[in-house]
């Protein structure tokens, strides 16, 4: 019986080192200097397995199943947590190709108005001159979903639409909800004063915008930070825009802040025209990911969208952060003393978020999250990260969108367990300054307070990042 026992085991553990050498090797787990070491060293546990139950005395049999027994739940184990990474990984990128738009019918609040059956005959005023396909393929979808068709009436732009809503010249409005923040920034109290009767989300496509990378050849990555509660592929204002070039020869890294509100030519839907550069985000990651290749004269390789809002549970994962504040300051909640700080996620959240109480309000506020980004790199790249393996790839695929695919990902994590190398993590950002007045293609009408980028300081990042990207 003992030995019939221990030949079972014998196989159960031979399947599992089969299933486990498997998935290393299909899906490119570990250097493959490292591979080919595990799996000899599997052959050589086996083989002292198998000349055990040749002897078949009761000593041999006994150490036999203790040593299978070991193996089988070291196999299950391991191929538990190969598995677990490699569906994270791909689901993080998994909807990469298709970006969501909310459209919303808006009336006031004390409207008579509580259904889409009660709009049917209403003219509905939008901005078709500024969004004309987005609205175009919401009534196709409209009249297919819900057998309704509208009548629109062009009222140019969106913000057009919401001032004749509020000043009673219109009943209803149709309305790009990713516009919706840009509108709030030009008529006090919009969503208190008005409601959604009946909203639809749109799946657009999004052309493969990556441009792949192979082996150790350098790279950026843009990094856009949203701050909606729905799903990271709606399309939306960029809070945060970083640039993170990462060169895997010489490990090195450089962080770029470029500020929200930089007065730039926003590409794609922007039509080249100046904007705010957060205002790219409401076109898509396309329009965000063009116009900065175009003011530093790069190419973005990937993108990756975060919701700054649920990336910071991280930081807990992680047992926080350490890093060096520069200057005092207050939020609603927290104080930061200038010098060395540990932040959990939500202090984190406070110090990457605050822009009101510091001295150059939007640009240190870019500075932080800047030090918030560095820190998170450093803590995620040591060896602690393994103990909260699990709960770590769970928050990666709740906060985070990229086109960078998995076989990439892999790549990059071989080759840092192969070289074992400390990252040099440098940080740089776009100087300029503020000017009232300006006009913006996406509110047209409204003069508002900008960041004017200075043409010397767009030249010495842009080469920053080059000089990055090319060193040996």
């Amino acid at each position: 019986m003992t030995k019939k026992i221990a030949k079972i085991l014998f196989l159960l553990s031979i399947i599992g080192c089969l299933i486990l050498t498997t998935m290393i090797f299909i899906n490119g787990i570990l250097p493959r200097k490292y591979r080919i070491l595990l799996l000899l060293v599997l052959i050589l546990f086996e083989i002292l397995l198998y000349f055990l139950l040749k002897k078949s005395t009761l000593y041999s049999l006994s150490g036999l199943i203790l040593l299978a027994f070991f193996s089988i739940l070291i196999n299950s184990f391991a191929s538990f947590y190969i598995n677990s990474g490699v569906n994270a990984l791909e689901d993080i990128n998994k909807n990469q190709e298709t970006e969501e738009i909310n459209m919303s019918l808006v009336v006031m609040k004390n409207s008579k108005y509580k259904t889409l059956d009660d709009i049917k005959d209403e003219l509905v005023k939008t901005g078709l001159t500024q969004d004309k396909k987005n609205i175009i393929e919401y009534g196709k979808s409209l009249e297919k979903e819900k057998n309704i068709s509208l009548n629109l009436d062009d009222a140019k732009t969106y913000i057009n639409s919401a001032n004749l809503l509020v000043d009673r010249k219109t009943q209803v409005i149709l309305l790009n909800e990713s516009f919706r923040s840009a509108i709030n920034d030009q008529i006090e109290d919009f969503n208190q004063k008005t409601r959604v009767i009946d909203s639809l989300t749109e799946e657009v496509n999004v052309d493969d915008i990556s441009k792949n990378v192979a082996g150790d050849e350098s790279f950026n990555v843009f990094i856009s930070g949203i701050d909606t509660y729905g799903a990271l592929t709606r399309v939306s204002r960029s809070d945060v825009n970083l640039i993170l070039t990462i060169n895997p020869r010489t490990h090195k890294m450089l962080i770029t802040t470029v500020p929200r509100d930089s007065y730039v030519n926003i590409a794609g839907g922007g039509n080249n025209q100046k904007d705010k550069l957060t205002h790219a985000g409401i076109y898509g990651i396309e329009s965000s990911v063009k116009t900065l290749e175009n003011l530093f004269d790069i190419d973005i390789n990937y993108y990756a969208r975060v919701n700054f809002s649920t990336f910071m549970n991280l930081i807990d994962v992680l047992d926080g952060v350490d890093l060096n504040n520069d200057q005092a300051f207050s939020t609603a909640t927290y104080d930061f003393p200038s010098g060395n700080i540990h932040l959990d996620g939500d202090k984190a959240l406070a110090f990457a978020r605050e822009r009101y109480n510091l001295k150059r309000g939007d640009l240190d506020r870019g500075r932080n999250q800047e030090k918030v980004l560095k820190a998170m790199i450093e803590k995620s790249l040591s060896p602690a990260i393994l103990l909260n393996y699990n709960s770590f790839l769970d928050i990666i695929i709740n906060s985070t969108d990229t086109n960078m695919t998995r076989d990439k990902i892999i790549e990059l994590i071989n080759n840092q367990i192969d070289t074992g190398k400390k990252w040099k993590i440098d940080t740089t950002e776009v100087k300029g300054h503020g000017q009232m007045g300006l006009t913006s293609y996406a509110m047209p009408g409204s003069n508002l307070y900008m960041h004017v980028l200075d043409d010397k300081s767009i030249n010495e990042v842009s080469k920053s990042i080059k000089n990055t990207l090319e060193e040996k």
